[in-house]
């Protein structure tokens, strides 16, 4: 496992909020390889755990490990092996692309053939020695994440890398995330808030409401937990035939609810039983499709009621 939360607790004193829970109890493991995201609503906790894992602040309680070192205390350890782009990217504004990652390499002891290969990596090779200041805030963001993969780490860790990007921006990023995800030898852990961002470049998915997990798994798994299987949508002629299917469906104790203009959403997943009961009673479905669950969806089910606060 590149990442083991058990039982992690924190919290915060406000003189007006007194003491605020921003990660409570929560147990988390993240194998290794893939694209892992870490979604939850704004304020669920995710930027306090992740600077619980980076070791920048202290855990009330639980244990933390990354990289099978424990956190703060064996950190030191596996540095080296981990990555990181939380909040806003620190360059020199007024140096290259080029010459930020060299200063970079310098310190890490790092040969020069590593700063040309990531500038390639990251789409940036062509304007490598042109002044950060006249980059746009895309690629600002991917010299960053070329700063944080200097040290090929087995782990890197971004906090909500798309903030703040125009969607030509998002796009460039999340190119770059899923082939970092896709390579076998980084892990990349992905804290967002956007479901987009984490239903196009994600394997796997935890789901946090107020510090708490409530879902964790690949993201077909986490679709299931949510619901929205065991469902047909009924397209007929008009909203008259679906009232009268309805009924009809409810004769055979199936519920529908109606989805104007003029369908049903059906709670059953048997179609070909559901079309032989209409078609008895002379009605006939222009379609019939099941419903597919969509990491939206999920979001919004497994986190209802979960307003965060910090």
């Amino acid at each position: 496992m590149v990442i083991e939360l058990t039982g992690v607790r924190k919290t915060y004193s406000g003189v007006r909020s007194g003491r605020t829970v921003a990660v409570d109890g929560l147990s988390l493991t993240v194998p290794r390889g893939g694209v892992h995201g870490f979604l939850g609503p704004n304020g669920s906790g995710k930027t306090t755990t992740i600077r619980i894992l980076l070791g920048l602040v202290a855990a009330d309680a639980g244990e933390v490990r990354v990289l099978g070192a424990r956190v703060p205390h064996e950190l030191a350890r596996v540095t080296g092996s981990v990555g990181a782009l939380v909040e806003s990217p620190q360059l020199f504004p007024s140096f290259s692309g080029r010459r930020n990652l060299q200063i970079l390499a310098t310190l890490a002891d790092l040969p020069a053939t590593r700063v040309d290969e990531l500038l390639e990596f990251v789409g940036l090779a062509d304007r490598a020695d042109d002044r950060v200041k006249g980059y746009s805030l895309g690629m600002r963001q991917r010299l960053a994440i070329a700063a944080a993969m200097l040290k090929s780490p087995a782990l890197l860790i971004l906090d909500e890398p798309t903030n703040g990007l125009d969607p030509a921006g998002m796009v460039e990023v999340r190119e770059l995330i899923r082939a970092l995800g896709s390579d076998g030898r980084t892990t990349v852990f992905l804290s967002s808030h956007l479901l987009a961002e984490v239903a196009a470049v994600c394997d796997a998915v935890t789901i946090l409401r107020r510090g708490q997990l409530v879902a964790s798994g690949d993201v077909a798994e986490v679709l299931a937990m949510a619901g929205g299987g065991g469902q047909l949508r009924i397209a007929l002629r008009d909203a008259d035939e679906a009232g009268r299917a309805a009924a009809v469906l409810g004769e055979h104790g199936i519920s529908a609810a109606p989805a104007p203009p003029a369908g049903l959403l059906v709670a059953s997943d048997d179609g070909a039983g559901v079309n032989a009961a209409l078609g008895a009673a002379g009605i006939w479905a222009r379609e019939l499709a099941p419903v597919r669950p969509d990491l939206e969806r999920a979001f919004l089910d497994l986190t209802a009621d979960g307003e965060a606060v910090l």
